[in-house]
């Protein structure tokens, strides 16, 4: 039975730091850079960021200048992607695009979660996947990998989850996640807002930074998706993807007083 997007869900998964963490303790995001589009790299690693990861490493094999020059000091550049990064505890791809020739380094990816986007999503020939992951697509993306399924329907979005073997957040009006195992969400709060570029990258890089953080990927995309929401709405209805970032702390800061 798919049930309401609601903190009850997942509110005591979420990551929660102890006294004596270390920065490895809170998770190492590595984010795989997109070679044109930059943007929208920069806005996912700042909100993994603004997860409360540990630490966020953004692979820039090309124009790592506009990186290492833009990004927040806080958040490393490196131009070497190394797939079998032991520290890396999850990787995200996709925002912005990234290089045919990393496709084949997503594939050997081991051990660390995997959060696809935008073009890292895999074809349909990839499915099953191996190792965690999930998958971020809006309507055209899903409609690519299950050219037979409704990404608006639960039933469909389910059937996706178990033939990619892949936790999957179905981006529309109400967003879907679903879970190989059967289980579902349904995020009906409908923002018109959030229907402008860059936003997805933001929710992106959030579900990154808590899985990287330990939280499964069913429940970080479920965390994601509801405070993403809730970000938005604090944000007002003529907000850029940049003002989200700026209310993540609020929200996040807020789950963990209540």
């Amino acid at each position: 039975m798919t049930q309401p997007n609601s903190p009850d869900l997942w509110k005591d998964c979420l990551p929660r730091p102890s006294m004596d963490s270390h920065k490895y303790d809170r998770g190492f995001c590595g984010i795989i850079a997109a070679p044109e589009l930059t943007g929208a790299t920069r806005l996912a690693a700042e909100a993994a960021l603004r997860s409360g990861v540990g630490l966020v490493k953004v692979i820039a094999e090309v124009r790592d200048d506009i990186y290492r020059s833009t990004l927040p000091a806080d958040i490393m550049v490196a131009n070497m992607l190394d797939p079998k990064e032991k520290k890396i505890t999850a990787w995200l791809a996709g925002p912005g695009g990234i290089a045919i020739s990393h496709h084949e380094e997503i594939d050997a990816m081991d051990g660390a979660v995997r959060i696809l986007d935008s073009s890292a999503l895999p074809t349909p020939d990839k499915f099953p996947l191996k190792g965690q992951t999930v998958l971020t697509p809006h309507g055209g993306e899903f409609k690519k990998m299950f050219p037979k399924l409704d990404s608006k329907k639960i039933n469909d979005v389910l059937e996706a989850a178990k033939t990619a073997n892949a936790v999957i957040v179905s981006k529309n009006e109400a967003t879907l996640i679903a879970h190989p195992d059967g289980r579902s969400v349904e995020h009906d709060r409908p923002n018109p807002a959030l229907a402008r570029g860059g936003t997805g990258d933001v929710l992106a890089g959030l579900i990154a930074g808590l899985t990287a953080q330990g939280m499964s990927g069913y429940e970080a995309g479920c965390a994601a998706v509801w405070i993403h929401s809730e970000a938005a709405k604090e944000a007002g209805h003529s907000f850029t993807a940049s003002d989200l970032l700026r209310e993540l702390n609020q929200i996040i800061d807020k789950m963990f007083s209540e």
